[in-house]
């Protein structure tokens, strides 16, 4: 009878295979994020309400969904969504984000 804990060259290549194949279906899977995101970016009209805030402004989301033409009729749900935009953008470097703790001014 086998041990179970043993595994052999081949159990650990069909499993690193199977790592592999799960990790391209889910970057697969996920590819579509980055455009769309950039897509309502654009739409929303999010990167020019940066833009013409200034190098160095300090914008939150609810400052930009604010902005937003027309304005929203849940701010709290717009902002929210501004935020998810901007975070997925910015994890692909489209944007920058950064963290402050005093509020800028502006």
């Amino acid at each position: 009878m086998q041990d179970k804990n043993i595994s052999s060259p081949y159990n650990m290549a069909l499993s690193t295979s199977n790592a592999t194949v799960m990790q391209q279906a889910m970057q697969l899977t996920t590819a579509i994020a980055v455009p769309m995101a950039l897509k309502a970016a654009m739409e929303l009209g999010l990167l020019e309400i940066i833009e013409k805030a200034g190098a160095g402004a300090c914008l939150s989301p609810s400052d930009i969904a604010a902005r937003l033409v027309p304005r929203a009729s849940n701010e709290k749900h717009a902002s929210q969504m501004v935020d998810r935009i901007l975070r997925l953008l910015s994890s692909n470097s489209v944007v920058t984000c950064s963290v402050t703790v005093a509020k800028c001014d502006g």
